[in-house]
């Protein structure tokens, strides 16, 4: 499953900001193992103490639904999280109990327990100090309408060349991932791309293209 091979590592990258919970213990992110945001420049996106303020307790309560003390109404950490998949807030709306945001990735406490020379680094070379002040200051942020709108779902032809081409681009990429000369590295890319045009990948990309192109009028026309 893909939150196994997330917990033990095996992914290339994270696609979405909360998935590195699956791997970030602080552990791994003192000795410089764990996984951090890099920028790439075509692209645009879309508890308390005697102080008051919030402390992460245990990074890895959620993932391994850590005991809940019985003060805190007991039972297992994850079985009180929200299992609808939705915020009730946005994460980064500010806390008025607080006054810093909900998430906590922006508490000062996590900032300072988790100021690692991997991140200090990181903001050294990109000149931010949080990859959403990064996207800010090089206007990579784009705001895109939540739209609801019917698409087109896959035929059994287009079923076929998808699956076909997933498995052929799984196969390959991890090759090129661990090529240590440009020659290992173009061969498989060749072979792929070989593959793919032979199962239909063009045939594929228009198919995608014209369900995209609906999303994309639905969303300029609100904005």
């Amino acid at each position: 499953m893909k939150d196994t091979k997330m917990t033990s590592g095996q992914v290339h990258l994270f696609w979405y900001s909360w998935q590195v919970g699956f791997w970030n213990t602080q552990e791994r992110l003192q000795d410089g193992s764990a996984f951090i945001y890099v920028p790439v420049k075509d692209q645009t996106y879309y508890e308390k103490r005697d102080d008051g303020r919030y402390y992460e307790l245990n990074s890895n309560a959620l993932v391994d639904n850590l005991p809940v003390p019985e003060e805190w109404g007991g039972a297992g950490w994850n079985d009180g999280n929200n299992q609808i998949n939705q915020w009730l807030v946005s994460a980064n709306a500010i806390n008025p109990l607080t006054n810093e945001p909900y998430s906590k990735q922006y508490w000062a406490t996590y900032k300072e327990a988790t100021m690692t020379q991997m991140k200090k680094e990181w903001q050294e070379k990109f000149g931010a100090a949080e990859p959403a002040e990064y996207m800010k200051k090089n206007n990579a942020l784009l705001i895109s309408p939540n739209i609801s709108v019917a698409l087109p779902v896959d035929d059994n032809d287009i079923s076929l060349i998808r699956g076909q081409c997933k498995d052929a681009v799984n196969k390959y990429s991890w090759r090129m991932i661990y090529a240590k000369t440009d020659a290992e590295f173009d061969q498989p890319w060749d072979d792929m791309v070989k593959e793919l045009n032979g199962y239909g990948f063009e045939d594929l990309m228009e198919f995608d293209k014209e369900k995209y192109t609906i999303e994309l009028n639905a969303k300029n026309a609100v904005k």
